[in-house]
């Protein structure tokens, strides 16, 4: 199933949340519209589909992680200056946190992407 650009496994569309689903890809709109950081929104949609076709992950927490994926996405679409980098930091250390060890390389990449 897809929502917008988001590819999500029939068998966990009726468990999670897709209002974090449809939000999420609002977020990675704006990381291209206004950064045009078309590598970034790559990564971010890669690992949000990742998370969300983990089978070691309950609902509770792919909803958890895909709504802090939200909100660090909403700040990696602003300019630099104006993100809010003390809140990014703590959504990434809490995502990093959260995920299994399968996922860690692929979110290294996406920290080191938005500078941390």
């Amino acid at each position: 199933m897809n929502f917008h650009s988001i590819n999500v496994d029939r068998s966990v569309v009726g468990a999670i949340n897709t209002g974090n689903v449809k939000r999420m890809e609002v977020a990675l709109n704006s990381i291209h519209v206004k950064n045009e950081n078309t590598e970034l929104e790559k990564a971010l949609k890669e690992f949000t589909e990742a998370v969300l076709n983990e089978k070691s992950l309950a609902v509770e927490k792919k909803d958890e992680i895909v709504e802090q994926l939200f909100a660090l996405a909403t700040q990696g679409a602003q300019p630099k200056e104006s993100r809010l980098t003390s809140v990014m930091k703590l959504l990434v250390t809490s995502i990093g946190a959260s995920i299994p060890s399968a996922l860690i390389e692929h979110w290294d990449k996406i920290k080191i992407m938005l500078g941390f």
